[in-house]
């Protein structure tokens, strides 16, 4: 039987149209490596998994348990608003008011 981590690797590879060789330049490992890790021989560790799950867009808990992440509407807005702060100099007003459009919308 599958592990759930080969499952969700296979399963994202294909829905994102991505192959063995660019997940592994992504990942910063070997396309060995990669292939090792699709076949379930072996299973990447700390750093290697944070970084597949990075290139694949997902988390490392949806990697290894297949959990989805609770969203979180409040803490996406703290994060924009903190992006939004931070980086408000080097915008100019028709981006910071898409940017605060986008924010303000209801059903996003």
């Amino acid at each position: 039987m599958e592990n759930v981590m080969v499952s969700r690797l296979k399963n994202l590879l294909e829905s994102q149209g991505i192959s063995q060789k660019e997940l592994a330049v992504r990942a910063g490992v070997t396309e060995a490596a990669v292939s090792h890790y699709i076949k379930g021989d072996r299973v990447p560790r700390g750093a290697i998994l944070l970084n597949i799950a990075n290139a694949l867009n997902v988390t490392t808990d949806y990697l290894l348990n297949g959990e989805e992440p609770e969203k979180d509407m409040n803490n996406d807005i703290e994060k924009s608003y903190r992006l939004l702060a931070r980086n408000a100099k080097c915008l100019t007003i028709e981006q910071k008011t898409k940017f605060l459009a986008l924010l303000l919308q209801e059903d996003r």
